[in-house]
Formats: C-alpha cells, sequence, structure tokens
C-alpha cells in the first residue's frame, strides 16, 4: 500500500526514476532526504509526509530541468 509515494515499510520515496532516502529529526519535528543514486546532493524537507513527498517531487523535476537546461545528461544508479 502506497501513501503520498511513501512505500509502506520502508525509508524511501520513489517518483519517476529517482530514490529519495526518508529520515525524522525528532528534535527539529522535520523529515528530510536526498536523492539517491546521482553524483550531485539533491536534498528536500517536510514537516509531514506529504510535505516532504510534495517537496521530494519538485526536487526531482527541478533537476531534471537542471540538468537539461546545462546540457547535462542526468543518471540515476540505485541498486
Amino acid at each position: 500500500m502506497k501513501q503520498m509515494g511513501l512505500k509502506r515499510n520502508s525509508d524511501q520515496l520513489q517518483y519517476k526514476d529517482f530514490i529519495g532516502s526518508v529520515n525524522f529529526s525528532a528534535n527539529d519535528q522535520t523529515y528530510y532526504g536526498k536523492i539517491e543514486g546521482i553524483s550531485d546532493l539533491v536534498t528536500f524537507e517536510g514537516n509531514s509526509v506529504q510535505t516532504l513527498t510534495v517537496d521530494f517531487h519538485q526536487v526531482v523535476e527541478d533537476y531534471i530541468k537542471d540538468c537539461k537546461d546545462l546540457g547535462r545528461p542526468y543518471s540515476v544508479s540505485v541498486g
């Protein structure tokens, strides 16, 4: 069962070909993560699973656009 892109019993989000790690900071009451399997550091955060997922989708779209704008192909290497 999926809820807003978060796989049940998993600490990952999936969108398009991208995987995002999911972590939680109890001190900050914030979920955060990064896109896995790329050479760049791209992070995202949210104060709920829903806002984390929305931000993850946005940073993936931004990353794809930035790579296209720079004429740089992107590849995802997960697994």
